[in-house]
């Protein structure tokens, strides 16, 4: 699944888009548990925490990504 570097996404408000999306996942997820009656309950906001992590995580190792190539270039001109 890994991507080549050269197809980066440009929309950053889709980015931004995405990261709220993720942060109500998890507190839709945070919220939810405790009104469970049933495992198949639990499962759904299992998933629901899950992805909102997954999505959070790649969009951090993303950001990481360019700020890395950024210094690493800065280094290199200088």
């Amino acid at each position: 699944m890994d991507q080549p570097s050269n197809t980066k996404c440009k929309n950053t408000k889709l980015l931004v888009d995405a990261m709220k999306l993720a942060d109500k996942m998890l507190v839709m997820a945070q919220n939810g548990v405790p009104e469970c009656e049933d495992d198949s309950c639990m499962m759904i906001y299992g998933i629901i925490r899950d992805c909102g992590y997954k999505i959070r995580k790649t969009l951090e190792q993303e950001q990481f990504t360019d700020i890395a190539k950024i210094e690493h270039r800065q280094i290199l001109h200088y």
